[in-house]
């Protein structure tokens, strides 16, 4: 996905974080062939910043999505994007959801963190 999203978006900044060596090493050389300057980082999510995300793609579980959100709202601006591949935030109604034609048939769903409390 982040290679695809730089292809289409050359201007765009793209940077993915994985914890697992195989999907990294597969994601990093494929970063590595990409002339779009996306890269990957071996990185925690929950200790890296999303102060300067305007855009953030998950395809996690259903278990962190709470936690997930939780950390959207409190460092990403409002108005920044959060694309859930697959699972939904439990409580939280997705701006929309898209249908992926894909062999699993998964679904974006796509939230708006919202403005900050006074």
């Amino acid at each position: 996905m982040l290679v695809e999203v730089a292809r289409e978006r050359p201007t765009t900044q793209c940077l993915g974080l994985e914890t697992a060596w195989l999907p990294w090493l597969i994601a990093r050389a494929r970063c590595g062939l990409s002339p779009n300057g996306a890269r990957v980082m071996r990185r925690d999510l929950w200790q890296h910043p999303l102060r300067d995300v305007d855009v953030l793609y998950a395809y996690l579980s259903p278990v962190p999505m709470a936690r997930l959100w939780a950390k959207a709202c409190a460092e990403m601006a409002p108005g920044s994007v959060v694309v859930s591949n697959s699972f939904e935030i439990p409580g939280v109604p997705a701006e929309s959801s898209l249908p992926v034609e894909d062999m699993t048939a998964s679904v974006l769903h796509v939230y708006r963190v919202p403005p900050r409390g006074p």
